[in-house]
């Protein structure tokens, strides 16, 4: 009867209720087990760039703080002292490395490319005497091309022109890569070579520096103007690209100088807000990324706030 079905539990009502508590119970177990893995990757990622930061105040790489400590090596400005060496991530892989070339210098350095096989690493440190060469993947390198200063050297005559630094006589005009590109240049302008990329001559916009020159035909034109404008204004401002100076951002260095008119006024603001705060890109400060050392000092208000 009645009473039978349930004593036994075998009522519809019955088993819905059960179904219900079954679905509540999977569900708090679901929402459960969600939040503690978010809470763990909170604790693991973003807790770790917190402590970092904390750690390594004087660290030039904080603009990704959490790729330290995160057991990966990532070499460059990441392994320096100021970042403990990448957070330890890059302590075994320099000990290695200075047990082969106890005279190497780690700073800067991506230890795990050292005498890999792979390519020849620039990178400054890298191709060196005390570095063996970057471990001897440097040697044939630099016997094709003794004074070639790169850092990327495994670029050169990769089939692709570069056109900038390796685009020079010293390596080979990019190993051979800029032959063609070059002869055309030359065609046009025989007295511009360097570095140059043709076509950014008479691209429409003055590119400065070895562009700049009478024999790149003022960047094949394209800063006659600007030259002119710049001799009138600031006669004695050189060595800086006209079309940068009162273009609306501070650009610092060369050209925030009295005779740029601190570089045409763009940066008077910020020499009002930090007089003694001598940095090569002063847009960077305050611009919500912190740019490490030469930046977060008292001079620059911490990078503007931004390493705080």
């Amino acid at each position: 009867g009645a009473s039978g079905t349930s004593s036994t539990g075998n009522h519809p009502a019955d088993y819905t209720k059960r179904r219900r508590i079954c679905l509540g119970v999977a569900l708090a177990v679901c929402l459960g087990l969600g939040i503690g893995l978010t809470v763990f990757f909170m604790a693991t990622d973003a807790g770790r760039e917190i402590r970092m930061r904390r750690s390594y105040p004087a660290c030039p790489a904080l603009y990704f703080a959490e790729w330290l400590g995160d057991g990966h090596c990532d070499g460059g400005e990441f392994n320096t002292a100021a970042c403990g060496y990448d957070g330890g991530d890059c302590t075994r892989a320099n000990e290695v490395v200075r047990q082969s070339y106890p005279n190497c210098d780690i700073e800067g350095l991506y230890p795990e490319s050292v005498g890999d096989g792979y390519s020849c690493e620039g990178f400054g440190v890298h191709n060196t005497e005390e570095c063996g060469y970057d471990g001897g993947d440097c040697i044939e390198f630099n016997e094709q091309y003794p004074g070639c200063q790169y850092d990327y050297p495994s670029w050169i005559g990769d089939g692709q022109c570069d056109e900038y630094e390796s685009n020079t006589e010293l390596c080979g005009w990019d190993g051979g890569d800029c032959d063609k590109v070059n002869k055309m240049l030359w065609n046009t302008y025989p007295d511009c070579k360097g570095g140059i990329a043709i076509g950014s001559l008479g691209d429409g916009y003055c590119d400065g520096g070895a562009y700049n020159t009478a024999g790149c035909g003022w960047d094949g034109g394209d800063c006659i103007e600007a030259n002119e404008f710049l001799s009138e204004t600031y006669p004695n401002c050189t060595n800086v690209n006209p079309t940068s100076v009162g273009d609306g951002r501070c650009d610092g260095e060369g050209y925030n100088t009295p005779e740029c008119g601190y570089d045409g006024g763009d940066c008077l603001e910020f020499d009002e807000r930090y007089p003694d705060c001598q940095v090569s890109f002063p847009s960077w400060v305050g611009d919500g990324i912190c740019d490490g050392v030469e930046y977060n000092k008292l001079e620059c208000g911490n990078d503007g706030g931004d390493c705080l």
